[in-house]
């Protein structure tokens, strides 16, 4: 299991923190946004891209795929929203504008 650490950005505000997260399995890539900022992408790690292909079939929030992680995810979740293709960043912003919320970008 490989976890991502990512500093909040420079104008994160105390509360609620929209995040989205693509995967592209074929890239080897995912991109995260906070707040609905500009994505920031990061590298699947070469001894992790045959793990993120075969994915285990369990979708587990705030924690690892076999629901055997230590940790827990010390928050609260209040919208989980799974999109059936990957986000450009057009929808992103679309999506703050949904929210009634400016983008950082």
């Amino acid at each position: 299991c490989k976890d991502i650490g990512m500093a909040y950005p420079s104008n994160y505000r105390r509360g609620w923190v929209h995040i989205v997260l693509v995967m592209d399995r074929e890239a080897g890539k995912v991109n995260i946004s906070t707040d609905f900022d500009e994505f920031r992408e990061f590298e699947i790690p070469t001894e992790l891209k045959d793990d993120f292909a075969n994915a285990l079939p369990v979708l587990n929030i705030g924690q690892d795929g076999t629901g055997n992680y230590s940790n827990r995810l010390n928050a609260t979740i209040d919208e989980f929203i799974l999109f059936d293709g990957a986000l450009t960043q057009d929808d992103v912003t679309a999506l703050a504008s949904y929210y009634g919320v400016a983008a950082n970008n």
